[in-house]
């Protein structure tokens, strides 16, 4: 999904040692802070446009934005984030959300974040779910 695109991947590479874009998405420690990189929210830039400007946007056209083999890839975060997820869990234990990850600040505590990973058929009109997969851990290189 970003592979081979250069500036998808100097956003998303991550390890212990580099963070290229710091807080991309991202909405926590703070609410108030701003929310980073995000591939479909921006930052953008608008010509002209000045610090405290409101800006109207009309969105023309919608067009994936296929990759080097002509792909086109989405992703989906399915976590504790909403009103909907503060239910039981399947098995019936109760659900109780934490931090961003939703495990709190106990690493020993199950991350229950799964990210659904899928393909847009190239009519546009539906896509396929091609893997899902728990959100790791990660030490960004600031511990």
């Amino acid at each position: 999904m970003v592979a081979g695109d250069s500036g998808m991947e100097s956003v998303f590479e991550w390890s212990t040692s580099v963070m290229n874009v710091e807080r991309r998405g991202a909405t926590e420690p703070s609410l108030f802070q701003a929310d980073g990189v995000h591939v479909l929210t921006g930052p953008i830039y608008v010509e002209d446009a000045e610090a405290g400007d409101v800006v109207a946007v009309e969105i023309l056209d919608l067009k994936p934005r296929p990759n080097q083999d002509g792909k086109t890839y989405g992703s989906n975060a399915a976590a504790w984030w909403g009103f909907h997820a503060r239910n039981d869990k399947a098995d019936g234990t109760p659900y109780y959300p934490g931090g961003f990850m939703g495990n709190g600040s106990d690493p020993t505590l199950p991350n229950d974040e799964t990210v659904s990973i899928y393909e847009l058929d190239p009519s546009g009109e539906y896509a396929t779910l091609n893997y899902m997969f728990k959100w790791p851990f990660l030490t960004d290189p600031k511990g």
